[in-house]
């Protein structure tokens, strides 16, 4: 068995309330990049192209708080996980146009790195949680961050008629759920438009097959031509939208929903305990309708890693997804 190296196996972070003031106090969403925290904590680069063993989360609170935590995650599907494989051949394909050239240039941390939603579109990589370290006053102390930038796709701009124009390019950032914006392109919808997809009424048979005369010529009374008809209307189309693919535009837009935590006065200890599970790309989406009246800021949220032979942790790229 290959050997397990070393690795930081829960981390914390602190994670903003609101303080109740306002009369309908809106939710507060966060994201983590599993890769991103345990760079930092381990001194050691993990690619964001992971998906990531979660053995359980942990929230800790005071007796003050109430409200509700839903953790969201990259959907579990085909499609997603094509998305990003297909995503990531494009993005390298474009950078290959230059590197087959300069391949010097290339960067030594050089990765493909995707937002979960639009929400992290907007907050950007710089407000990702972070996890602390505390000493024995109970002082929170964040880890030093080094570089973890979004990538880019460098996509030729178009003139007023739609047309590309020459040596212009417009930056995009990439994301895997929703649909595509000014300033982001969807994985997801982008791997839909590129795809041809089942055919509905499949097969498809002819206005006349219950009353041809080859079904009919054995039929002693016996109704052949209603038993053809019902294999004719029933089970022909696909169980599933035909165009509309989960977590693209209409369907499904927003990442899953991996757990729902409830927390009131009555919480025992503190302490709210949320199923782990595998997390494409280790995005995690926290969304908080806690509030506290009180003069606490934070509660803290607990993430708990599972132990395994790539550098230490559970986890495998997403190209064996």
């Amino acid at each position: 068995m290959k050997k397990i190296e070393p690795a930081v196996t829960s981390m914390f972070f602190s994670m903003p309330l609101n303080d109740g003031a306002e009369p309908t106090p809106g939710p507060i969403a966060k994201f983590i990049d599993i890769s991103q925290c345990a760079s930092l904590v381990n001194r050691r680069f993990y690619r964001q192209g992971l998906n990531w063993a979660v053995g359980g989360f942990r929230l800790h609170t005071n007796g003050t708080t109430t409200g509700t935590v839903n953790i969201y995650k990259i959907q579990s599907t085909w499609m997603a996980s094509n998305a990003w494989m297909k995503s990531y051949a494009l993005w390298n394909q474009m950078n290959d146009q230059v590197l087959d050239n300069q391949p010097s240039i290339k960067p030594r941390y050089h990765d493909f790195k995707i937002h979960m939603d639009n929400d992290h579109v907007n907050n950007q990589f710089v407000q990702n949680l972070i996890p602390y370290n505390e000493d024995k006053l109970g002082t929170q102390t964040e880890f030093v961050q080094g570089e973890w930038t979004r990538s880019l796709l460098e996509m030729p701009n178009t003139d007023a008629a739609g047309l590309p124009s020459p040596g212009e390019t417009k930056p995009y950032a990439l994301k895997m759920h929703g649909y595509d914006s000014s300033n982001s392109k969807a994985l997801i919808q982008g791997y839909a438009d590129s795809r041809a997809v089942p055919t509905l009424d499949d097969p498809t048979t002819q206005a006349d097959a219950d009353t041809g005369w080859m079904n009919l010529l054995l039929d002693s009374g016996q109704s052949f031509d209603d038993i053809a008809a019902n294999l004719q209307s029933i089970g022909e189309d696909m169980p599933y939208s035909q165009l509309l693919y989960p977590g693209a535009r209409g369907n499904a837009e927003d990442p899953s929903v991996h757990a729902i935590c409830n927390i009131s006065q009555t919480t025992v200890g503190g302490t709210t305990g949320a199923v782990g599970g595998s997390f494409q790309c280790g995005l995690i989406k926290i969304v908080s309708n806690l509030v506290d009246p009180s003069a606490a800021s934070a509660f803290e949220l607990e993430l708990i890693l599972v132990p395994g032979p790539h550098r230490g942790y559970l986890c495998v790229p997403m190209q064996d997804v």
